[in-house]
């Protein structure tokens, strides 16, 4: 499957995502829901605009992330991924420790988000690191870990380490 994102507004009543697919065969419907079920989402209405095109709409009001619980003052070894790394974090935390291992290429680019996922705050670097040590901003619930060009610059995995001091 391919989608296109056709339209996307942020406001206050929330977010409101629109996307094109283009499928050589329709969706299933059942399959769909179970996924999205999975994920705290839910099929609301489907309208049959004509043979071959459909409007799904899709309640995110209990969604949930797919992000790995990090507590402070441990040390994870993060295995390879073929997306960008997203950690939820304490309260409490305070500054994080991103360590490539040494045969990376990693070019950071890490975003810190609030619990509404609105970002406050981004680091990047068009040179290539081994180790960052951040300040967390007031306020971050989630850091997503990533490399500024491909995730394949951190296919060897890092060690990440959450301070709450």
């Amino acid at each position: 499957n391919f989608y296109m994102t056709k339209k996307a507004v942020k406001n206050d009543n929330g977010f409101t995502w629109s996307i094109v697919m283009d499928t050589e065969n329709p969706i299933d419907p059942v399959y769909l829901s179970n996924e999205l079920n999975k994920r705290g989402c839910s099929i609301v209405d489907i309208v049959k605009n004509d043979d071959q095109n459909w409007t799904y709409n899709i309640s995110m009001q209990n969604a949930k992330l797919e992000a790995q619980d990090i507590l402070c003052d441990t040390t994870y070894n993060i295995k390879k991924s073929i997306k960008p790394y997203l950690f939820s974090i304490e309260n409490k935390a305070k500054r994080v420790f991103i360590d490539s291992y040494p045969s990376n290429r990693w070019h950071p680019y890490v975003v810190f988000f609030d619990n509404k996922l609105d970002i406050l705050s981004i680091y990047e670097n068009d040179s290539t690191e081994r180790k960052v040590k951040l300040q967390i901003p007031e306020g971050t619930k989630y850091i997503s870990v990533n490399d500024k060009y491909t995730i394949s610059n951190l296919k060897y995995g890092l060690h990440l380490y959450v301070s709450s001091e």
